[in-house]
């Protein structure tokens, strides 16, 4: 009988934390490991949404996110936060994912555009990707991460494109996102994961000193911005962030040999 009643009693503990952990979840807006991996899966809704109807994103998306998780666990924050914010931070391109370059064929359709709607369509994603990941009643880290990751940079392609335009003076508050800055050290990771990924795209030569001097950059411009002024992130941790990014996209991009042009057949 008291064999029994353990069986019994470890089953029905079981079932009962199953049962009572999305609410304990939900009730005090604690995200646990099981939450996070669950949002974060491919099978999760928006994910879903985004890998169909944006695959460049997507691909943007799945890349961030290792380099957020592994810049995360690097200076001691958490990685697996890190990891499910990365995959929802451009979830608000799929509001015109075509209007993206990571989405687009050959033509760039910005090309039809005046640089004042242009800057608005590409603004807009982070301050829709907020709206969406609330509407779908995701935690509230995802929201603040998905209009926190530009903070105020400016959108140096159509401020530069709107220069060319005009003889006057320009107010480059108007070619910039509206913020707010990154308010977490994961957010600050995001905004500098997601410049990087997508400028070493860029490079032509991506040795290991190629790619951190462009990590490199990418964080002093964020740094003379003020980008980090409303967050807790350190010197010591943007040392180690640079020299993570740095050694993860090395490898992910990095060069290969030319292979011989020769065409074998069955009498070779």
């Amino acid at each position: 009988m008291l064999l029994a009643y353990g069986a019994l009693g470890a089953l029905f503990s079981v079932l009962l934390y199953m049962v009572l952990l999305p609410v304990f979840e939900l009730v005090f807006a604690e995200l646990t490991v099981f939450r996070m991996r669950e949002i974060a899966s491919p099978g999760a809704k928006l994910i879903k949404k985004l890998k169909n109807e944006a695959p460049g994103t997507y691909n943007h998306s799945v890349v961030v996110a290792q380099l957020a998780e592994a810049c995360a666990i690097a200076i001691g924050e958490d990685g697996e936060l890190a990891r499910a914010a990365a995959y929802y931070h451009d979830m608000g391109k799929l509001k015109n994912p075509e209007m993206f370059t990571e989405n687009q064929s050959e033509y760039n359709l910005h090309n039809d555009l005046s640089p004042e709607v242009s800057v608005e369509i590409i603004r807009e994603h982070a301050t829709y990707g907020e709206k969406l990941i609330k509407k779908s009643h995701l935690p509230d880290f995802l929201a603040d991460v998905a209009i926190q990751h530009h903070g105020t940079m400016p959108i140096k392609y159509f401020y530069a494109k709107a220069l060319r335009m005009t003889d006057g003076e320009i107010d480059m508050a108007n070619y910039s996102y509206a913020g707010p800055t990154p308010r977490s050290r994961i957010a600050a990771i995001i905004m500098i994961a997601d410049a990087s990924e997508a400028a070493a795209r860029s490079l032509s030569n991506r040795t290991p000193a190629k790619m951190e001097a462009l990590v490199g950059s990418i964080i002093e411009e964020r740094l003379n911005l003020d980008q980090f002024a409303d967050c807790p992130i350190t010197m010591r941790d943007l040392t180690v962030i640079t020299s993570t990014i740095t050694q993860a996209l090395t490898g992910l991009y990095h060069s290969r040999i030319s292979y011989p042009k020769l065409k074998i057949t069955k009498k070779n």
